[in-house]
């Protein structure tokens, strides 16, 4: 277990309120949050309520909030990890620094450069740990291409010329009576990067906030 800043000698595990529920939350951040042992969802918000009794069903979430000024008004709320679109990011942002959690947000942080920066102005008034999860550069093969690079493998860099693939949904289809379609998503080998470099970005919140 962890020292949680604010906890002064109790040592016990960081625990999140989730806003947002979609693909990228059931796809990432609550199958990744399952993994890391100092961590516990304890909260979930979603628009639609339906999502967000699914994750509090399949992952054993004690709380659904009823709105994101109910999530970060949960005493039992230390980090708010923000999933919802990127119009939406400020919103919840800022109702968690205004509440004084500590806040991951999903890149982009909002849909514009001056929103951003009030953000900032707002949680480094605040004294909040914040991160925004661009988690990819801290994926395992990003960091070796950087090392290779570091190294001189390929020499001066003049350009760069990068193609990115990747299959995040691989679905299979099955007809239902020829009346609907069935979509089920089987784990793919291809989740395991995405795992790997948002384990890394959420943990980094969590270093902060163990910051006193």
């Amino acid at each position: 277990m962890v020292e949680v800043a604010g906890v002064a000698g109790e040592a016990r595990r960081i625990r999140v309120g989730l806003v947002g529920a979609g693909n990228w939350a059931f796809h990432g951040h609550l199958r990744v949050l399952d993994l890391l042992p100092d961590y516990e969802v304890v909260a979930v918000y979603a628009r639609r309520r339906e999502a967000a009794e699914k994750a509090a069903q399949r992952y054993g979430i004690q709380h659904i909030a009823e709105s994101i000024a109910d999530l970060v008004a949960l005493p039992d709320v230390d980090v708010v990890i923000v999933l919802t679109t990127a119009p939406q990011h400020e919103e919840a942002v800022s109702a968690a620094i205004a509440a004084g959690k500590h806040v991951y947000c999903e890149w982009p942080l909002t849909i514009s450069t001056q929103r951003a920066e009030k953000i900032e102005r707002l949680v480094r008034d605040a004294g909040i740990r914040h991160v925004v999860g661009l988690q990819r550069r801290l994926a395992p093969h990003n960091r070796y291409v950087r090392e290779l690079l570091a190294q001189g493998y390929v020499g001066r860099v003049r350009s760069v010329r990068m193609h990115v693939s990747m299959n995040f949904r691989r679905c299979s289809l099955t007809r239902c009576g020829g009346r609907c379609l069935q979509r089920t998503s089987p784990p793919s080998s291809q989740s395991m990067p995405v795992i790997s470099s948002t384990c890394s970005s959420i943990q980094s919140v969590g270093r902060e906030a163990r910051r006193p």
